[in-house]
C-alpha cells in the first residue's frame, strides 16, 4: 500500500509549521522579558530601594502570580534561586544586553530604563500581575520579599 503523495505533503507542511511556531515561541521569551525588565525598571523609577535583586525578584513573582492566576507565566523564563534570591536565569546577561542596545543604564546598581517599553507584547492580566506584584513590594528591599504577596506589605 503506497502513501499518497497528497497526504505526505502536507504531513510534512504541518511538521514543518509546528516547528516554526515553536521556535517562534523560543525566540519571543528573551524579547519578552526584556521588554518586561524596560517595564519594571520604568515603573520602579521613583523607588528608592529598586536595584537588580529588587529586579529579579518581581520578575519571579510576577511570572509566579501570573501562573497561579491564568496556568502560565507571562515571560517563560527559567527562574533560579541564587544568593540574592529568586531571579531569571538569563537577568544579568539580559540587563547586560539592554545596556548595550542603549535602552537601560545601571546607577549605582539602579536599573534605569532609556526608554519605553513595547507593552504590546503583554496582555492586560500580564500588566496588572506585574503592576500588582510592583505595588505590594513597593516599600521593601528586596531581602525583605520572601514571599508573595508579602507578609509584611498590606494588600
Amino acid at each position: 500500500m503506497e502513501a499518497d503523495p497528497a497526504d505526505l505533503a502536507s504531513k510534512v507542511l504541518m511538521l514543518l509549521l509546528k516547528r516554526k511556531r515553536e521556535a517562534m515561541k523560543a525566540s519571543e521569551k528573551p524579547s519578552k522579558l526584556k521588554e518586561l525588565i524596560v517595564h519594571v525598571a520604568r515603573r520602579c523609577q521613583d523607588d528608592e530601594r529598586f536595584n537588580l535583586d529588587k529586579l529579579g525578584r518581581i520578575l519571579f513573582y510576577a511570572d509566579f502570580w501570573a501562573y497561579c492566576q491564568a496556568g502560565s507565566s507571562i515571560t517563560g523564563a527559567e527562574h533560579r534561586v541564587g544568593e540574592s534570591g529568586p531571579a531569571p536565569q538569563d537577568l544579568r546577561p539580559l540587563v547586560e544586553s539592554l545596556r548595550e542596545e542603549g535602552a537601560l543604564a545601571l546607577d549605582e546598581g539602579r536599573p534605569q530604563a532609556l526608554r519605553e517599553p513595547d507593552t504590546d507584547l503583554f496582555s492586560e492580566h500580564e500588566l496588572c500581575c506585574v503592576d500588582e506584584v510592583i505595588g505590594r513590594v513597593w516599600r521593601l528591599d528586596a531581602a525583605a520579599i520572601t514571599s508573595f504577596p508579602p507578609e509584611s506589605a498590606s494588600a
